[in-house]
């Protein structure tokens, strides 16, 4: 499940509740410190219907400095327990950018590659003995050979992607077993299909800004 994905479950009601609850959080943060420009985040400021003047008076350094002192003296009435640090800035978290799983590819890899080829659009990456890589925009695939049909039968996957109902018709036309599509109970339209090596693929729509 995506970070926000339990916001297709909300009803209409229960969206508005959370709108309100945001922006009084976001009118606390804005409204909580006379150093203006310490919590100047225009982005945020301006999901608001109550549109401030963009520019904020800026404060003389010595009451700007006194201001931040301030602030780091009430952090530490208020998380004396968490962990300090004397680097500068705060680094970055390791970003997660790619996936690549390992799919079996049935006993025989040249099929494989062809059926991920010609029928999916797939592109081949790279070939070894028994292994292959294959690609289709974000989405990587690395194949090997097996004869072990319940790995396959269990092996599953869900694959955003962009135009949903036109990839829908691109692979009704494949030798694949293609599920209908649909509105799932958890508000997400999409669809799935069973490969002729077993493992079974969903597919489901996602906004472009969200790649």
């Amino acid at each position: 499940m995506t970070q926000d994905e339990d916001v297709n479950a909300l009803s209409a009601d229960q969206l508005r509740d959370e709108v309100r609850k945001l922006r009084q959080g976001i009118r606390l943060h804005r409204d909580s410190t006379g150093q203006e420009l310490c919590w100047h985040h225009p982005a945020l400021w301006g999901l608001l219907p109550d549109k401030q003047d963009p520019m904020p008076t800026v404060p003389e350094w010595p009451q700007f400095l006194r201001g931040c002192v301030r602030y780091r003296e009430s952090l530490d009435r208020q998380l004396p327990n968490a962990p300090r640090t004397a680097q500068e800035g705060i680094p970055p978290r390791p970003a997660l950018l790619s996936l690549t799983p390992l799919f079996p590819a049935g006993p025989d890899l040249a099929d494989a590659l062809r059926f991920y080829r010609d029928e999916l659009g797939f592109t081949v990456e790279w070939e070894a003995t028994g292994m292959a890589g294959v690609r289709r925009g974000h989405v990587e695939l690395n194949l090997v050979v097996n004869t072990n049909r319940d790995w396959a039968d269990n092996t599953s996957a869900s694959i955003g992607v962009r135009d949903l109902d036109a990839l829908y018709t691109e692979y009704k036309r494949t030798t694949a077993r293609v599920g209908p599509l649909e509105m799932k109970s958890w508000g997400r339209r999409e669809f799935h299909m069973i490969l002729p090596s077993g493992v079974c693929l969903q597919f489901y729509e996602i906004d472009v800004g969200e790649i």
